[in-house]
């Protein structure tokens, strides 16, 4: 009963029927489900089955919910609204990750779940085509961006409005009113790149469902499936879901070629597809749009340095900034401080070791292992388009990461993994990592040794001199915790 409320709880996620429906919408039924099924999964685990809990991931994520809470509560924006937002991390993003591994206790259930969530990304790009092409629920469906003759066309992907009613856009031109036709989906779909960040995870996941000999099922259940995920991903027109899928497919052939030719693999897979159009004339090129970023990254550095312990407040980046970060990791910093970061990259850092151990297990769990590298692939794709979004919280991320500690978890009661793990030891490589992550957003938006920022001609005035001067002070201050103290080096 449990897992099928899982199921259940994944499709109304993805599907929203309160929103493909208003006559649903007071019926709740995303929180209904979630909290029904959360209900039942903890009821089974009283009888004896679930998860081992032996994960670090588990304490780690439910310490980062209660930072984000203390966090807002810290802020002096706190609001009722804020903590409904608190409240919503943790009944959309907490409870898929908790229902994951809480349910997915054997390889059986896991193959499901990837189907399951295969399933579901084939009808998003479904019905992100047929508003693309036939202009079926347009205005729900598409919006537009604008092109690369547009100044403003960069990095960022800048959201237009919806399709109007009988356009060229929503009968399927792919440009409308100087703008490019973007797909995207429902609830935390509702932004073309979100789309695009999703959908490529998706894919690794449909790959491993692929059996050995079956021809004729890999080609109708796998390959064309695949090659429609790829072309709801075209459809979104995304620069960083191109990015995302050219890292996914460096990693899967990295085995059969190697890592130089691997990396050679993704970087020429990105100059053909743009070749191809794959982003509709939309520029890759660090243009005006970029400044907008850089302005941002900036913003988030400056409000780290006020409030390096708490951050500004969950939620809060927009309250001190009229954009969000477009960095995930910059995002993250910004609003939950050093420790909420600390805590967020963690998880993430030891479900990806743990993974990795899983392609050094032994040859009895060899589908352990090629699930733990489709997830690894999965995640892979994920990070690389959140380095370009704000989605430090995002659904999808808590899928991966709760899919990953399930697949370790059967690893470990198997026997195929016994390892303990001391915060001694894994503490101090992630404290680097995050320290190491700071200061490459600080030297990326250092000036050039002229005094100049990159790329700026015009000589830096009063305002710009003293955000670089502020850049500098926080850059100076990692660096110099970075820094071992001297005492401590005697000692030694």
């Amino acid at each position: 009963m449990g897992f099928a409320l899982l199921i259940i709880y994944l499709v109304v996620t993805f599907v929203r029927p309160g929103e493909q429906s208003p006559s649903l919408a007071d019926w709740h039924l995303v929180e209904a489900v979630s909290g029904l099924a959360l209900a039942t999964a903890a009821l089974a685990v009283v009888g004896g089955r679930g998860p081992t809990f032996r994960a670090v991931q588990i304490p780690l994520v439910l310490a980062f919910w209660a930072w984000t809470l203390l966090s807002v509560l810290a802020s002096p924006y706190r609001s009722a609204a804020a903590l409904d937002d608190v409240l919503g991390f943790a009944k959309g993003s907490g409870t898929a990750f908790l229902l994951l591994i809480l349910n997915v206790d054997t390889t059986r259930r896991l193959r499901i779940v990837a189907t399951t969530i295969s399933v579901l990304g084939l009808f998003v790009v479904g019905q992100g085509v047929l508003a693309y092409h036939f202009g079926v629920n347009a205005s729900e469906f598409l919006v537009y961006s604008p092109g690369s003759e547009d100044p403003a066309s960069g990095w960022e992907d800048l959201e237009g409005g919806p399709a109007e009613p009988g356009s060229s856009m929503e009968t399927g031109g792919a440009v409308a009113a100087g703008g490019v036709a973007r797909i995207r989906g429902l609830g935390f779909l509702h932004d073309p790149n979100d789309l695009a960040c999703t959908l490529v995870p998706i894919l690794p996941l449909l790959f491993a469902l692929r059996r050995d000999g079956a021809s004729l099922r890999n080609t109708l259940l796998v390959w064309v499936p695949a090659g429609f995920l790829f072309y709801g991903i075209y459809l979104t027109r995304s620069r960083g879901g191109l990015l995302a899928f050219a890292g996914v497919l460096a990693l899967a052939v990295r085995d059969r070629l190697g890592r130089t030719l691997s990396i050679l693999a993704g970087a020429g897979a990105v100059i053909g597809l743009l070749a191809l159009g794959f982003t509709s004339g939309r520029s890759m090129a660090m243009d005006a749009s970029a400044a907008g970023r850089i302005d941002a990254w900036s913003e988030g550095l400056q409000m780290l340095r006020s409030s390096p312990v708490w951050g500004v407040g969950f939620g809060m980046f927009t309250e001190y900034n009229n954009l969000v970060a477009h960095n995930s990791f910059v995002h993250c910093f910004a609003e939950l401080g050093l420790v909420g970061y600390f805590l967020w990259l963690s998880f993430i850092a030891l479900t990806f070791d743990d993974l990795r151990s899983l392609n050094r297990a032994e040859e009895d769990s060899a589908e352990l292992s090629r699930w733990g590298r489709t997830l690894t692939h999965s995640l892979v794709g994920f990070l690389i388009g959140a380095v370009f979004l704000s989605r430090s919280y995002d659904v999808t991320l808590f899928i991966l990461l709760g899919l990953g500690i399930a697949v370790v978890d059967l690893a470990r009661r198997r026997g195929s993994l016994q390892r303990t793990r001391s915060p001694l030891l894994w503490a101090p490589p992630v404290i680097a990592l995050e320290i190491g992550s700071i200061v490459i957003v600080w030297m990326y938006m250092s000036p050039d040794p002229a005094g100049q920022v990159p790329d700026q001609e015009l000589p830096l005035t009063e305002e710009e001199l003293a955000t670089q001067e502020a850049l500098l002070a926080v850059g100076e201050t990692v660096v110099a915790a970075a820094e071992p103290d001297p005492s401590v080096l005697e000692a030694a």
